[in-house]
């Protein structure tokens, strides 16, 4: 991880992460991050946000990434600061593969073709 850049501070602990979840402002300090850092030799997509993180700015790597539901990859402890500030994990930020699983499979119908078109009229 050393070769990757990125804020001093973020690289001793993770606690600016946490810090800049709860104010509000972790977004727009990952953009600067990237605007900062990302531009040079090692790869302009990615920085250190951690001690033990890296992060991505490009879809692309997401894909690579999340491509197989089935691997057994488990989320890193930092999705859980992604929805702190509203007071509950939303399905993105649920670490459990099986608690993800059920809300997924309670939420997919309303994301159906058909359920998107009967709102369709709402949304105008």
């Amino acid at each position: 991880l050393a070769k990757y850049l990125g804020n001093f501070i973020d690289k001793l602990s993770d606690w600016p992460l946490i810090y800049h979840c709860y104010s509000g402002n972790r977004r727009l300090r990952r953009l600067k991050a990237h605007k900062k850092y990302g531009m040079r030799k090692i790869s302009r997509s990615i920085i250190r946000i951690g001690p033990n993180t890296l992060d991505f700015d490009t879809a692309t790597v997401l894909t690579a990434i999340h491509r197989d539901r089935n691997a057994n990859v488990k989320k890193g402890d930092w999705y859980k600061t992604i929805d702190a500030s509203a007071g509950a994990y939303s399905i993105q930020s649920v670490i459990d593969k099986h608690e993800h699983t059920f809300r997924r499979r309670v939420l997919s119908p309303a994301f159906s073709e058909s359920a998107l078109r009967d709102q369709e009229q709402s949304v105008d």
